[in-house]
C-alpha cells in the first residue's frame, strides 16, 4: 500500500511522512492514496489513513475525509412444490476520525451500507412423470386421470439470485474542537461489517475501500454561540 503524503506549511510546501514532526504554524495537511485501502473483505477494520499537523494557538481542525467505498450482496433462494425461501445480505462501511485518540465530531458516520433480501416461492422444474393409467387397479384405463406432482414426478430445485455489486465515492467533515497548542495525529478508522442469512440457498456479502483522501485544517471558530454547534 502506497500513500501520497503532503503537508503544507503556512508559507511553504515539503514533504513529510507521519513520523516526522509536525511543522511548527502549519495550517494544512493531507494523506492522499492511489490505491485501495482496505481490500475485499467480510468483517474487519483498520486505520486506513493518517497524518499530523500543528497549531500553534487553540484552535479547531476541519477534517474532510473522501473515500471509495464498494459493496457486494448476494442472495439465492431454491425451491419446489410450493416451498417459500428467502435469503439476506448486508454490507456497511463505516468511518470515525480520531484526533490524538479522541473521536471528532460528530462520531462514526456511515458512508455506506445496503439490505438486501430475496423470497420467493418456487414449484420447481418437472423432469418426469411416471403414473398408472389405471387407477382403482380393475384392469381398465380409466378416462379420468389424476397426476398428483409431487408423488408422481420427479422435480428439481428452481432457482433464483440476485447480485448487486456497486462502487461509489463518498465524503464527510469532521471537526475537532478547542484542541491545544502543539503537535496534533490525526487517524481515520475504516470498520467493514457485512451479515447474511439464507434457507436452501445461499447468501453472501463482502466490502472494500478503495483509494481516498484525508484533509486537515487548522481554523479558529468565531466566539459567539453558533460557532460551533453539536446536535444531541
Amino acid at each position: 500500500m502506497k500513500f501520497s503524503r503532503i503537508v503544507i506549511p503556512a508559507l511553504a510546501a515539503s514533504l513529510v511522512s507521519t513520523s516526522a514532526l509536525a511543522v511548527q504554524g502549519s495550517k494544512f495537511s493531507a494523506t492522499l492514496s492511489k490505491t485501495a485501502l482496505m481490500n475485499e473483505t467480510t468483517n474487519g477494520s483498520a486505520v486506513v489513513m493518517d497524518t499530523m499537523i500543528h497549531t500553534a494557538n487553540k484552535k479547531e481542525l476541519l477534517i474532510g475525509v473522501s473515500l471509495e467505498t464498494g459493496l457486494y450482496t448476494q442472495t439465492q433462494v431454491k425451491g419446489k412444490n410450493g416451498e417459500r425461501d428467502s435469503a439476506s445480505a448486508m454490507a456497511g462501511i463505516d468511518v470515525t476520525v480520531y484526533v490524538d485518540g479522541v473521536p471528532a465530531e460528530p462520531g462514526t458516520i456511515t458512508f455506506n451500507q445496503r439490505e438486501q433480501e430475496l423470497t420467493a416461492v418456487l414449484g420447481g422444474v418437472i423432469e418426469s412423470c411416471i403414473f398408472s393409467t389405471d387407477q382403482d387397479a380393475d384392469g381398465v384405463t380409466d378416462d379420468s386421470l389424476t397426476v398428483t406432482i409431487e408423488d408422481d414426478c420427479v422435480v428439481t430445485d428452481e432457482e433464483i439470485e440476485l447480485i448487486q455489486s456497486t462502487m461509489s465515492a463518498h465524503h464527510f467533515n469532521f471537526v475537532a474542537p478547542d484542541l491545544y497548542a502543539g503537535d496534533h495525529t490525526i487517524t481515520v478508522e475504516a470498520a467493514i461489517s457485512t451479515d447474511s442469512s439464507s434457507g436452501s440457498g445461499s447468501a453472501s456479502a463482502t466490502g472494500l475501500v478503495g483509494k481516498g483522501s484525508l484533509t486537515v485544517e487548522s481554523v479558529r471558530a468565531i466566539n459567539q454561540d453558533g460557532g460551533i454547534t453539536v446536535l444531541e
